[in-house]
């Protein structure tokens, strides 16, 4: 038991089980299939409340988590392929000011993979690997 999660027995089964999927299974009022994930809005793992879960698809699930979508809540989120020359050369300033790189995609309202781009990137430009 872990991965930040909270566990909780299941009587009816007599096995522990995660409690976001035991709440929404009581919520449902039926058990979750194994292709149903439940995800946690706010990406709290021990926020178990209703309205911070939502049901969904494997596929969904994963799709949200590796495409940027995780930030589609944020109405000023600004995806990688959609970046100004303004906001990449502020990446590039804030990155030789040894910034971290989860503190530079708050500032910029980009996500963290998007930094790690742009400094993997400025690393090979600095080696001479790159143009």
């Amino acid at each position: 038991m872990g991965n930040g999660y909270k566990w909780k027995l299941d009587v009816n089964k007599n096995k522990y089980r995660p409690e976001h999927r035991l709440i929404m299974e009581k919520y449902l009022g039926r058990e979750l299939n194994i292709n149903e994930i439940v995800h946690h809005i706010n990406r709290n793992k021990k926020d178990n409340r209703i309205e911070n879960l939502q049901l969904m698809s494997k596929e969904k699930h994963t799709s949200l988590h590796h495409t940027g979508m995780k930030h589609k809540h944020n109405k000023d989120y600004i995806p990688h392929n959609k970046l100004s020359q303004a906001i990449i050369n502020q990446i590039y300033d804030l990155i030789s000011q040894n910034k971290k790189n989860s503190e530079i995609a708050r500032e910029l309202k980009i996500s963290d993979t998007c930094v790690s781009r742009y400094k993997n990137e400025n690393l090979h430009k600095k080696s001479g690997l790159l143009p």
